[in-house]
């Protein structure tokens, strides 16, 4: 047995996720409590700078003695604009004041260091689901019921809309013309984007999201800049939108379809996902699959990337595989360029 890689493209599906801060912090929900994607569930101040004042150097003291000696200040004083740091009494009285707001941190060997304060950081929900344990101070477990699309690359956003665009085919290219007034507020999806004006017509618009097969590289930095989610369920180059994805998609119209956007992480597990709510609850996703034949998987790269298949048999040494699309192909590929749909 060996051990697949798994993406999820399920029509109806329980699955759990876990959101957490990336520091100790506040919980703003409680457990059972229903949250949407956009939902702020916890909050935290993070990644304090901090700022070095060398009052030796401002004050021309001779020793790191002589410059403590300024200083007006001691560990855990706060700080505000216009505070003194130090000061040198005297016929040429001298004053040194705080340009920034903050706590002392320390003040040795003549320097004081200050700690700036953290941004807020809003933890995201992520999810159309119902909160099933909070996690003290570091955030929460949720579950969520309805389809489920994984898909290869996010720009790191998050929101939540109707698709308000449809491709007529998987590898449809989408053009400025499709992203119009008519488009405000809702998602466009389409097959690939290789015209870098349509991103910042989205955003003039605006367009809440853009859900693509496949995207040109080069638009990746334009892409990332965008302040609304863009996903690509397959990646770079042109690739079409897989079918299992595109049927799910084509045929849920009119329904809220949640754009998690946020990068691919290998260690958690974190990957970007497109979710649409449904009123029923699917079986578990299952994290863990091995190549098996009559398994159903996907090419990841050429000679047919995009595609879906049926593994009919494969060896574990060569590290190969033979894969039948449709009713009579079949390709003969790495198995390191297949994963299995579960």
């Amino acid at each position: 047995m060996m051990t697949a890689p798994v993406t999820h493209i399920l029509p109806l599906t329980t699955f759990h996720r876990t959101r957490l801060l990336p520091s100790a912090g506040n919980i703003l929900v409680r457990n059972g409590q229903k949250v949407n994607p956009t939902d702020i569930v916890a909050e935290t101040y993070c990644f304090p700078a901090h700022t070095l004042i060398d009052v030796g150097k401002a004050f021309l003291a001779t020793s790191p003695a002589e410059a403590e000696e300024l200083i007006q200040l001691k560990p855990g004083d706060q700080l505000q604009i216009g505070d003194v740091i130090a000061q040198k009494k005297g016929l040429f009285r001298k004053v040194l004041r705080a340009k920034q707001a903050g706590r002392v941190f320390s003040t040795t060997g003549g320097q004081v260091w200050v700690e700036l304060p953290g941004k807020r950081f809003e933890l995201r929900a992520g999810y159309p689901g119902t909160v099933t344990e909070i996690i003290p101070e570091r955030g929460i477990k949720m579950v969520v019921s309805g389809a489920l699309i994984q898909a290869a690359w996010g720009n790191g956003k998050i929101d939540e809309s109707t698709i308000v665009s449809f491709p007529q085919v998987a590898d449809e290219e989408l053009q400025p013309e499709k992203v119009d007034i008519s488009s405000r507020g809702g998602f466009v999806f389409s097959g690939y984007l290789g015209i870098a004006e349509v991103l910042t017509l989205a955003a003039q618009v605006p367009l809440r999201g853009l859900i693509l097969g496949s995207m040109a590289a080069e638009l990746v930095p334009l892409a990332v800049s965008m302040p609304y989610p863009i996903i690509l369920t397959e990646g770079f180059g042109r690739i079409p939108v897989n079918r299992n994805a595109f049927t799910i998609l084509t045929s849920n119209r009119d329904r809220s379809v949640s754009l998690f956007g946020l990068n691919w992480d290998f260690f958690s597990g974190q990957r970007p996902e497109i979710t649409i709510a449904l009123p029923a609850a699917g079986d578990d996703a299952h994290d863990t699959a091995v190549f098996k034949a009559g398994k159903q998987v996907r090419f990841l790269a050429e000679p047919a990337a995009g595609e879906i298949g049926e593994l009919e048999q494969f060896d574990l040494q060569l590290g190969s595989a033979v894969v039948k699309i449709g009713d009579n192909k079949r390709v003969k590929v790495p198995l390191a360029n297949l994963d299995v749909l579960e």
